[in-house]
C-alpha cells in the first residue's frame, strides 16, 4: 500500500504538498553540513582509456571536487580533473526509434542538483543534455533556491578548448503558476553556438491550464533559429483534455540539446484525451485510457506525420496485475541520410500488448511486452522482458531482455546485480550479451573509514581487452 503524509492527489498538484519547518541539524553527532568540503581521489588503472580515448597500458591520474554550502539552500561544486571511467553508463533500448533516444547521465557532476537544470521536464532535454558534454577538465556550478526563485548554472572547459555553459532561472508567480528561463552555450574550434528559451505554466482552480515554451537559437557557422510552443488544457477528475501547437524553423539548432532530427522546418498540431481512476474499493485499481491524434507538417506543406494512437491499462488490485493494449497508426515521412525530407512516405502501425505482474510488491517485479506491425518501413516486431527483485534487503536483482525484428534480428540481454555484504563493503556487476558484442562489468568497494572509499573494478567492453582500475576517494571537511 501506498501512504502521503500529504496527498498531492493523482495530478500530483505541487501546492497540495505538506512544508516541514523549524527542523535543526543535531550538531552534536557530527551530522550538521560543512559549509566547505574537498574530495580528492586518486586512479591507477591498467589498459584504461584516457581522456583522449586513448586505452593506455598504465594509467595514473588525480583530481578533486569542492563542495561549498554559503547557505542552506545553495551548494556549488568545483571538479578538477574529474575522472568518470568507472560510472556504469546506461544502456539504450534496442527498440525501434527514428530519432537518438535519451539516456541518463550517470555522472556525479551533472547528476547532483539536475532538477534545477531541466530534471523531469521532457522538453527541455530539447535545450540541454548533459550527455553532449564530453568528460571535461575543469567544471563549477552552482545551485539552488533565493527565496522562492530556483536557479543553477554551470560551466565546464573540456579538452581541445571546448567549453560549455548553462543556466536556469525558476520564478513561481502563484501557487499554480511559474515563468522559467534557460541559456545554453558552447565554444568550440569548429562551431559556436547560444539558445536562449522562455517558459510560462499555469494552472486554475477550474482545472483549466496553460504553458508556452519560446527558444531562439544561433549557430556560427550557420543562421538563426526559433521555436514556440503552446498548450492548452483542462483536468477535471479522473478526464483530461488538452490541444497543443508547436513550430520549429529549418534553423533551429540545439548543438547541446537532445533535438530530434525530424523537428526542424515543421509545425505540429495535437489533441489528446485522458481518462485516469485510482480506485479505493474494488477488483480495479487502476483504470486508464488515452487518445491522441498529431499531425505534423513540412515548411512547404507536406505531411510530415499523421498519427493517431489508442492506449489503456487496467491494473485489478488482487492478485496485483497490470494488462494495457494500445494502437498506433498513420504516415511517416523520414528525414534522409544527408538532410531534407524523403520522397517516400512510411505506413507506419503497430500494436502492442503488455503484462506486469506484482504492480504493487517492494521485492519483486516482472512483464512482458509484445508489439508487431510496420514500423521504417518495413515489418516490425519487439519483445521485451524484465525481472526485477530483492530477495533480501540487500541484495538487488535485474535482467531485462529485448528482441527486435526490423530488417533483420537485433537482440540485447542485460542482467545486473548488486549486494551489500556489510555496512562497509559492496559488491555489484553487470552482464550485457547483445548484438553488438559481449561486455562485463565486476566492482568491488570498501568504505574502511567513513571518510575514506576504496574502489576496485574490473570492466570488458566488446573489442577492447579488460580494464582493470583502482579508485582512492576521501572526504575531507
Amino acid at each position: 500500500e501506498w501512504s502521503r503524509w500529504a496527498d498531492v492527489t493523482v495530478r500530483a498538484l505541487p501546492e497540495r504538498m505538506g512544508r516541514l519547518t523549524g527542523l535543526r541539524p543535531d550538531v552534536g553527532v557530527g551530522v550538521a553540513e560543512q559549509p566547505l568540503t574537498l574530495m580528492p581521489y586518486l586512479l591507477v588503472g591498467r589498459r584504461v582509456p584516457d581522456r583522449d580515448g586513448v586505452v593506455r597500458d598504465t594509467l595514473v591520474t588525480a583530481g578533486a571536487d569542492i563542495r561549498i554550502r554559503p547557505r542552506p539552500q545553495v551548494t556549488g561544486v568545483v571538479s578538477l580533473h574529474p575522472d568518470f571511467s568507472q560510472v556504469e553508463r546506461a544502456v539504450a533500448s534496442a527498440n525501434f526509434n527514428y530519432n537518438e533516444t535519451a539516456r541518463a547521465d550517470p555522472r556525479p557532476f551533472f547528476q547532483e542538483g539536475a532538477v534545477h537544470f531541466g530534471g523531469s521536464d521532457e522538453r527541455l532535454p530539447r535545450y540541454f543534455y548533459s550527455n553532449r558534454i564530453p568528460d571535461f577538465d575543469v567544471g563549477a556550478k552552482v545551485f539552488g533556491r533565493a527565496g522562492a526563485t530556483q536557479f543553477g548554472a554551470l560551466a565546464t572547459r573540456s579538452r581541445g578548448e571546448r567549453s560549455d555553459a548553462v543556466a536556469t532561472l525558476r520564478h513561481p508567480i502563484g501557487p499554480t503558476q511559474s515563468i522559467g528561463a534557460m541559456v545554453v552555450a558552447t565554444e568550440r574550434p569548429d562551431l559556436r553556438g547560444v539558445l536562449a528559451a522562455v517558459q510560462a505554466t499555469g494552472r486554475e482552480p477550474s482545472g483549466f491550464n496553460l504553458a508556452f515554451d519560446a527558444a531562439a537559437s544561433r549557430v556560427d557557422p550557420g543562421d538563426a533559429g526559433n521555436y514556440a510552443r503552446a498548450a492548452a488544457g483542462w483536468q477535471r477528475g479522473p478526464w483530461s483534455v488538452g490541444t497543443e501547437v508547436d513550430r520549429y524553423s529549418r534553423a533551429f539548432a540545439a548543438p547541446n540539446g537532445l533535438l530530434p532530427r525530424d523537428l526542424p522546418d515543421t509545425t505540429a498540431l495535437r489533441h489528446h484525451l485522458g481518462y485516469y481512476r485510482d480506485r479505493t474499493d474494488g477488483a480495479l485499481r487502476v483504470v486508464q485510457t488515452d487518445l491522441s491524434w498529431d499531425e505534423r507538417r513540412t515548411g512547404d506543406g507536406r505531411v510530415q506525420r499523421r498519427t493517431a494512437y489508442a492506449g489503456a491499462s487496467v491494473e485489478w488490485r488482487d492478485p496485483q496485475v497490470r494488462l494495457g493494449v494500445a494502437h498506433s497508426a498513420g504516415p511517416y515521412r523520414p528525414v534522409r541520410a544527408g538532410g531534407g525530407w524523403s520522397d517516400s512516405i512510411n505506413d507506419d502501425r503497430y500494436t502492442q500488448l503488455s503484462v506486469d505482474f506484482d504492480t504493487r510488491s517492494s521485492r519483486v517485479g516482472y512483464g512482458v511486452t509484445h508489439a508487431w506491425g510496420e514500423l521504417g518501413g518495413g515489418g516490425y516486431g519487439y519483445d521485451n522482458a524484465y525481472l526485477w527483485a530483492r530477495p533480501t534487503a540487500t541484495l538487488t536483482l535485474t535482467a531485462i531482455a529485448e528482441r527486435l525484428k526490423n530488417f533483420g534480428i537485433q537482440h540485447q540481454t542485460v542482467v545486473g546485480a548488486r549486494w551489500d555484504v556489510t555496512p562497509q563493503h559492496a559488491v555489484s556487476a553487470r552482464l550485457i550479451d547483445a548484438s553488438y558484442g559481449r561486455s562485463a562489468r565486476l566492482l568491488w568497494s570498501w568504505r574502511p573509514r567513513r571518510s575514506v572509499e576504496v574502489v576496485v573494478l574490473i570492466d570488458h567492453e566488446p573489442g577492447r581487452p579488460p580494464q582493470v582500475s583502482t579508485k582512492l576517494l576521501g572526504t575531507f571537511p
